[in-house]
């Protein structure tokens, strides 16, 4: 039987849609190869004291050090494995030397997003920094491209970005998928009141978005918005409104899904795909959101619309059909169609041939 070598951050804390995405793909590699035939190497970060440009530049730029490099391709040199997974584009500097010492060896690599362009779109930091982030990107994806033998995109915006950036497209365009946890039977009544939900870990597109939301749209609806994601909570005092509860990390989302009426993703700058709006398909959500935050996904008015604008929001909001009990039959069907896990691994047997 094959085996395959994953290398990328730990998921066995997926906190965030790119760590839930890296549990989910370790799942579909398990399940296509078997579980024992499927080892993870994760990659360790700098201690979160060190705050110097170097250390900084070292975890954007592969997320692992050159002692945790060499324990890899001293794996590598067994030639146990057949596939090398790269979780991530930036770990490309490491795909020329795997070939090296195994030339035989078949590396996949997942395009999160484009990486040359992620730190002008969420990072606070100064042009020399986001200067310097660009080109390490630019070093480790050109190794990515040339050397993966199989290259996965997120969404066609990625993959006209790839190749109009590297000279290269994806060999197959995969979207985000989820393990199906959906359960009619937990699907709440509506209450009097309509739920927005958002939700988002702490990251700088997310908190932009929800300010925006809360200030431009709260004000003219009646609706009560719920605001969920790991570190959150910091914000609480700041998004108070009469109708804003900020509620911030949780250890299960399903509870708020299963109550809100809608699902809102004010997102206006970022790339690749945002994992919660799958997430929201599953539980069955009519979902709201900008261009930037439905990119990759086939969203019909059955589904949700995007909205760019205040008023676009709150037009959608008021003239929203309330569900009886809130599930959108449409959502759900979308979500089976393209975004399960099942179906995932269907198409990575097929690009692997290995079906």
């Amino acid at each position: 039987m094959k085996k395959l070598l994953y290398i990328g951050p730990d998921i066995t804390n997926a906190y965030n849609g790119g760590a839930q995405g890296n549990q989910h793909r370790v799942h579909v590699f398990e399940a296509i190869f078997g579980k024992n035939n499927v080892e993870c190497f994760f990659v360790s970060h700098p201690p979160e004291k060190c705050k110097i440009l170097f250390n900084n530049l070292m975890l954007y730029a592969t997320d692992f050090n050159l002692f945790a490099e060499k324990r890899v391709l001293k794996k590598i040199s067994t030639g146990d494995y057949d596939y090398c997974f790269l979780s991530r584009s930036l770990l490309g500097r490491i795909a020329p030397k795997i070939k090296k010492i195994n030339p035989s060896i078949k590396i996949i690599t997942w395009f999160q997003n484009i990486e040359k362009y992620f730190p002008n779109e969420t990072s606070y930091q100064n042009f020399i920094y986001k200067y310097l982030m660009e080109r390490v990107s630019v070093f480790n994806e050109k190794r990515a491209v040339k050397y993966s033998d199989v290259i996965i995109a997120l969404n066609k915006r990625d993959d006209d970005l790839m190749r109009d950036t590297y000279g290269r497209g994806a060999t197959i365009i995969l979207p985000i998928a989820f393990h199906d946890v959906f359960n009619i039977n937990q699907v709440k009544k509506c209450s009097n009141k309509e739920i927005y939900l958002f939700v988002g870990s702490d990251f700088r597109p997310n908190i932009e978005g929800i300010f925006w939301f809360v200030e431009s749209v709260m004000p003219f609806v009646d609706g009560l918005l719920q605001i969920v994601g790991f570190g959150l909570e910091k914000y609480k005092d700041k998004l108070k409104r009469r109708n804003v509860e900020v509620i911030g990390t949780v250890e299960d989302i399903a509870p708020y899904y299963y109550s809100a009426s809608i699902v809102i993703a004010p997102i206006f700058k970022g790339t690749g795909m945002k994992t919660k709006i799958a997430e929201a398909l599953m539980f069955g959500k009519t979902v709201l959101g900008t261009t930037e935050a439905l990119q990759g996904y086939k969203i019909n008015e059955s589904v949700g619309a995007i909205c760019n604008s205040s008023q676009d929001f709150i037009v959608r909001i008021k003239n929203h059909r309330k569900l009886l009990n809130n599930f959108n039959s449409a959502s759900r069907k979308l979500f089976e169609e393209e975004h399960t896990i099942l179906g995932l691994e269907k198409k990575l047997k097929a690009v692997l041939n290995l079906d």
